[in-house]
């Protein structure tokens, strides 16, 4: 069967404007389908103009003619499988991680096993819900794929993003260790997806295996971990956290000192609790890969990048919303109860940001004195 050429877009934020731009760019905007999963995103569509704009240096392109959906909750059980013209084929997922399971609840009827999910969003540990709420028969499993994105992109206004940084896309299939005898989709349904996705320009996306695609996952779960709790914690951009980030804007040599020894906490149990973890034990490297050394040098040239940047985390703290820390933090510590790896001062961490707590240098100390005795 020859899957349908629609690519359905849910989460239009950063990360899904720029899928669903720079697919429209490539292959018209008639093969994208946003989904907007709260009635004032169609309002805001509307006064929008019905198109997305992209800034790429001093470029701004425009796109119109997409599809659009506002989505609404099925009302009972779904039993039988959804209509060939009802039915997700391609779905990308970039909500916030703290959405997802929700908006997903709004469209898990029409998914299939012929269905392809690409998950674009920080943290970890979102499948694991979504298994858990919806223990499907094998044969209605979908693809699940994950998506780590590099690209620096920031909003304007509804609709209006700016490319600040060209990245990168790396995208591969999600390993799920009880679905080895699952099902698979048709290959031609199975590659679609991936492959139209690397046919498009913008989004520099490349398609690797499995376990390259976690070992991106992790690096990336790993910078979150450290920049954006203590982003939140010291109040501060992500280059004023240490002195090797070239910030615009330096920070008192107070910060410095504590999120450094901070960060060497952290990382020290975040990377035992990685390397420990039996779905990567095949990774060869593992050790190097994820080694203190390596990962310090990770997070310090990251958060020098983006040095201007204030974190996602702290932008939702600001405004009162609920952070993703549960699938950043809150993953390596339940990943390390697991796998027996102590994680007391992430735990620490954790409770602070989930408890909208900001803390002073003094009160740092309090809460982990082992800092007063570190290099």
């Amino acid at each position: 069967m020859t899957p349908p050429l629609t690519i359905h877009v849910l989460g239009v934020g950063n990360i899904g404007l720029l899928f669903a731009h720079s697919i429209a760019q490539s292959h018209g905007a008639q093969s994208v389908t946003l989904l907007f999963h709260r009635e004032t995103l169609a309002k805001e569509w509307d006064a929008a103009g019905r198109e997305t704009k992209l800034l790429w240096n001093g470029v701004l392109d425009k796109q119109k003619g997409y599809n659009f959906e506002i989505l609404q909750a099925p009302q009972h059980a779904v039993a039988s499988p959804p209509s060939d013209t009802d039915a997700i084929h391609n779905l990308i997922i970039a909500t916030k991680a703290t959405k997802t399971l929700a908006a997903f609840s709004t469209i898990r009827h029409r998914l299939t096993a012929e269905s392809t999910i690409l998950f674009c969003q920080n943290g970890m540990g979102i499948l694991d819900e979504i298994e858990g709420k919806f223990p499907e028969a094998s044969n209605s499993w979908p693809h699940y794929m994950a998506g780590i994105v590099t690209h620096g992109v920031y909003s304007t206004q509804p609709f209006h993003i700016v490319h600040a940084g060209r990245g990168k896309v790396t995208m591969g299939s999600l390993h799920i260790p009880d679905r080895v005898e699952r099902p698979q989709p048709q290959p031609e349904t199975l590659r679609y997806l991936p492959e139209l996705l690397t046919r498009t320009a913008a989004l520099a996306a490349s398609h690797v295996p499995a376990l390259r695609v976690l070992q991106a996952q992790l690096e990336k779960l790993v910078v979150n971990a450290i920049i954006n709790p203590l982003t939140v914690l010291f109040s501060c951009r992500n280059g004023q956290l240490f002195r090797e980030s070239d910030a615009s804007a330096p920070a008192p040599d107070s910060i410095y000192d504590f999120a450094t020894k901070l960060m060497h906490l952290l990382l020290g149990e975040i990377c035992r609790v990685i390397q420990s973890l039996p779905e990567i034990q095949g990774l060869l490297g593992k050790e190097d890969i994820f080694s203190f050394g390596r990962m310090r040098d990770v997070v310090i040239d990251v958060a020098t990048k983006t040095g201007a940047n204030t974190s996602s985390m702290l932008q939702d703290f600001k405004t009162n919303q609920k952070t993703e820390i549960d699938y950043i933090n809150g993953y390596i510590i339940r990943r390390g109860i697991q796998v027996g790896v102590d994680t007391g001062a992430n735990a620490r961490v954790f409770n602070l940001v989930a408890g909208g707590r900001q803390v002073s240098v003094e009160e740092i100390m309090e809460i982990f004195p082992e800092l007063s005795a570190s290099a």
